[in-house]
């Protein structure tokens, strides 16, 4: 009896390791399944760099930890629902049959508003906190972009004088790049007034065979509000969301004069309008009612230290503006 008791002991807590594992697999799966429509290889090696670097370090991982708090969310969500159709199912074969017409519409009308607002507000905080993350990354290449072009600020060693707008219009693009992935690719999104700096890239990306589309304005279901779109249909239409959306300043110390050998430093700041997609989860985040939609705001900052001078090697006589 003995024996048979410790047997059963064991077998119980083998079960729940087993138990217990197939939990954190599930989790990861669910955690990789929300990154992977938003996550490139360059966005993995920035995060790389990043976690390295003590500015952006923090934000990273509180980006990562909120992911991963979503992915434990929606598992137990998931194994929940599917917990309570195994319940329901085993107590249904040993019911009598009663008259109880109209329980399970009552029921119905009940749970399934709660269960729309947790599954859309679920998808939603998943790409907030995903355009979180990419918005730190591109605060970080945006600062990179200006320690090469802000010393250029007023010089005319090609032919043409870079101004100050010019060189945060640089760093723009660079932040539009990677924010990209969660740009919402809808018509109204993409219509701002573009530099040339940003028109000659696109123009790169079409001659390419990236043609941009035009997306819907509404985003309806779970499925159009995560972006299936292909690549070559959504390439060049989620970078002009993202320029269109995105707002590049920098401050502090930026050296323009070449014989100046004094050390500055110079913090860039990023601002990203994020359009909140999915449907009826607008006002739970705090967003702002636009006429295109619901808007929040992301804003980094990033301080570096400049180029000393400016670069040696001069650009190209049609690559400055």
């Amino acid at each position: 009896m003995v024996e048979t008791t410790k047997q059963h002991e064991n077998s119980s807590v083998a079960a729940q390791i087993l138990g217990g594992a197939g939990h954190i697999a599930m989790t990861f799966v669910i955690f990789v399944l929300f990154a992977s429509p938003f996550i490139s290889t360059g966005v993995v090696e920035m995060m790389g760099t990043g976690l390295v670097d003590s500015q952006i370090q923090a934000p990273l991982l509180k980006d990562l930890a909120i992911m991963f708090g979503l992915s434990v969310c929606t598992w137990a969500l998931l194994f929940a629902a599917y917990a309570h159709v195994r319940d329901r199912i085993r107590v249904r074969k040993k019911m009598v049959v009663v008259k109880s017409r109209g329980t399970v519409l009552t029921e119905t009308l009940i749970v399934f508003p709660v269960f729309l607002l947790l599954t859309f507000g679920l998808g939603q905080m998943g790409v907030n906190s995903m355009a979180g993350l990419l918005t730190t990354l591109g605060t970080f290449e945006a600062a990179r972009t200006l320690a090469v072009w802000g010393p250029e600020v007023g010089n005319n060693r090609s032919g043409s004088t870079v101004t100050r707008a010019n060189a945060e219009d640089r760093g723009r693009i660079a932040a539009a790049a990677v924010i990209a992935p969660v740009a919402p690719m809808s018509a109204g999104n993409i219509l701002c007034s573009k530099s040339n700096a940003f028109r000659k890239l696109v123009q790169s990306m079409v001659a390419a065979g990236l043609a941009p589309v035009e997306a819907p304005q509404k985003y309806s279901s779970f499925a159009s509000a995560m972006d299936n779109a292909t690549f070559a249909q959504r390439g060049p239409a989620k970078f002009a969301g993202a320029y269109c959306s995105v707002g590049v300043t920098y401050s502090g110390d930026m050296r323009t004069d070449p014989g100046n050998t004094e050390v500055g430093e110079f913090t860039t700041k990023v601002e990203y309008r994020h359009k909140m997609v999915f449907p009826l989860v607008g006002l739970a985040f705090g967003g702002t009612p636009t006429p295109g939609g619901w808007l929040t705001t992301v804003e980094r900052t990033y301080t570096l230290t400049h180029h000393l001078t400016p670069n040696p090697i001069l650009p190209k006589q049609n690559d400055i503006l």
